[in-house]
């Protein structure tokens, strides 16, 4: 009986929330106003002190009321605070691409290890592996790994919410954005100059996927290395970072003819293959 009573005020308590949240929503009550107190709660309800007590409670934990101590118990708002809202927010936040093959698996791991080693001791680290401007709290510090346009524009629209953001990849968006990156062109450029001193004048490239940051600019770089010692390009536009494009793309090349005496790959993990 007593679990049968229990389960009852549980039923009751929900049914108190519901109607003043939708007394609420209608306007009986505007933001600032009071309502009732419990007891009187208790009495227009029909139930018991500590059930219209619950019932209040639940609307003060979801953020439409708020107690104050020797006042009574406040609207503050007409609609109940989203679950995202009530969840604190995480003070450091790393946000990564949601697509895994546009990430390098052998630098990337340390990028993370790198990131939770130096903030572990000093505040919440949260790691999201989808980037969007609605993953952070207003409060947040966000590190981007950015690979690709999309990923700039949610760059974008975290700076324009004023948080505090730092890109880990040249940024070339439209806002002032501090960023931490490689070279890839400089470098890319510089692999050509090696080949060719080693007598290399057909030297190929493998492309990543359409839109990679890294892809591209190392392909910049490729282009220009070319165009320094006046060497036709040759491409191939394979798409994902994966050993097996690698594998595919150098058989293609290697039974051109002529063929090239050297592969320049956009990425470690395609160049594996």
């Amino acid at each position: 009986m007593a679990l049968m009573r229990s389960m009852e005020e549980s039923v009751k308590h929900k049914e108190v929330a519901r109607t003043l949240q939708a007394q609420i929503a209608r306007g009986d009550w505007e933001v600032g106003a009071r309502i009732p107190s419990d007891h009187e709660l208790s009495r227009r309800f029909g139930v018991a002190y500590m059930t219209a007590r619950q019932g209040v409670s639940s609307l003060v934990e979801s953020g439409l009321l708020r107690r104050v101590t020797g006042s009574g118990t406040y609207v503050v708002r007409t609609q109940p605070l989203t679950e995202r809202q009530l969840k604190p927010s995480p003070e450091f936040v790393l946000l990564t691409a949601g697509v895994r093959h546009v990430l390098d698996p052998y630098y990337y791991p340390e990028i993370l290890a790198g990131f939770e080693e130096e903030i572990q001791d000093v505040a919440i680290f949260d790691f999201r592996t989808a980037i969007s401007e609605e993953l952070v709290g207003d409060h947040s510090k966000v590190a981007c790994v950015l690979t690709g346009e999309h990923e700039v524009l949610y760059t974008n629209l975290l700076r324009d919410r004023g948080l505090k953001v730092l890109a880990l990849n040249h940024y070339h968006g439209r806002r002032p954005i501090p960023y931490v990156a490689l070279d890839n062109a400089k470098g890319a450029e510089e692999v050509i100059d090696h080949l060719v001193a080693l007598g290399h004048r057909r030297i190929a490239f493998i492309k990543g996927p359409l839109g990679n940051i890294d892809g591209d600019e190392r392909f910049a770089g490729y282009r220009n290395g070319l165009k320094k010692h006046k060497l036709k390009s040759i491409t191939l536009d394979k798409g994902a970072f994966e050993e097996t494009v690698g594998h595919e793309s150098a058989l293609t090349l290697l039974t051109a003819k002529p063929r090239p005496t050297a592969i320049f790959c956009a990425s470690d993990v395609t160049a594996l293959g």
